[in-house]
């Protein structure tokens, strides 16, 4: 696929014709940065949020399957019922267990991953994931020892604590989007690559800032420095053989490549090394935009991470419309 947009002169780009330079930040950008520095990890924060609605979400439906469980219990017990009477004494470590399993079952399965909140369904389903695979386990366990309590949580706990999850996940990626769109809670992206791909990604993100991808520079192959990508207040901060300078000056917690054409696999491989693990990342951002989600899919073969792209076929209902 190619794309096609229109450069500037060299002249309006300020092209430079001894080697780059690096465009050193003025005192405001090292303020903001010695502000950000100051705050933990927005990431973090969140991911505690989402924790602890999560721990609501899961305490109401349990105690409520409980407290459903013990009433059903005692209306047995006063007519007489033998079968249900042992049962009482279980309800509060069931409900203890499945508590702590559903948490950690979603923590396990990354459903608080910042790479999966804000946009897609990726979230939601891991959430569905961990949910089925925490009662799956109990209602086994529950008719291994014979315990009629495990179809009773099954009926009540899980369809009221994955609604009230889903629910909650819901509400806080509404007010995450809006909080991005005003420019907060994002990764703060520097651009690498040729300057029609850098072009192409920067228009293509700044169409969905909910996505939580801020654009903060761009290094380009061109040489270019103290310049803007056309149409964008981004500056171009450099070139790409002072790269680690470029993303310190930035102050990016991302490093974004748009195209791999002016970088080697081994310069790309020393790049994700020279990051610093857990505060920045490395993305490869393809020039392949407006495919439907379904029609991509990630394939790692032989160490490369393949893109495969199903053409569009026309069979079943899509025949019809």
């Amino acid at each position: 696929m190619t794309n096609t947009f229109t450069t500037m002169p060299d002249q309006a780009v300020g092209r430079a014709s001894s080697p780059a330079r690096i465009v050193r930040p003025g005192p405001a950008a090292s303020s903001e940065r010695f502000e950000a520095g100051k705050e933990r990890d927005w990431r973090q924060f969140h991911a505690w949020r989402l924790a602890a609605t999560d721990g609501v979400a899961i305490l109401v439906a349990v105690l409520g399957a409980q407290l459903v469980i013990a009433g059903f219990q005692l209306q047995n017990f006063f007519e007489g019922v033998d079968g249900f009477k042992g049962l009482s004494e279980s309800r509060s470590i069931a409900s203890g267990a499945i508590f702590t399993l559903w948490m950690f079952s979603l923590a396990i399965y990354g459903s608080r991953d910042p790479r999966v909140l804000g946009t897609g369904a990726a979230e939601y389903r891991r959430i569905v994931s961990a949910s089925i695979l925490v009662f799956a386990a109990f209602a086994v366990f529950c008719y291994a020892i014979g315990s009629e309590i495990g179809r009773s949580y099954v009926l009540l706990a899980f369809p009221t604590g994955l609604t009230l999850l889903l629910i909650g996940r819901v509400a806080w990626r509404g007010w995450l989007k809006r909080r991005r769109r005003a420019g907060e809670y994002t990764a703060k992206v520097l651009l690498v690559g040729s300057f029609e791909s850098v072009v192409h990604v920067a228009r293509e993100l700044a169409k969905h800032p909910e996505a939580g991808y801020l654009v903060v520079g761009a290094v380009v192959a061109t040489g270019l420095t103290a310049a803007h990508l056309p149409g964008t207040s981004i500056p171009v901060v450099g070139h790409l053989r002072h790269l680690d300078a470029a993303l310190s000056s930035s102050g990016a917690d991302t490093v974004a490549i748009t195209s791999s054409d002016e970088l080697t696999p081994q310069r790309i491989r020393e790049l994700s090394w020279s990051l610093e693990p857990g505060r920045q990342h490395l993305i490869v951002a393809p020039s392949l935009t407006d495919i439907g989600g379904p029609r991509i899919h990630m394939r790692p073969v032989a160490g490369f991470p393949l893109i495969h792209v199903e053409t569009p076929r026309f069979e079943g209902k899509q025949l019809l419309q």
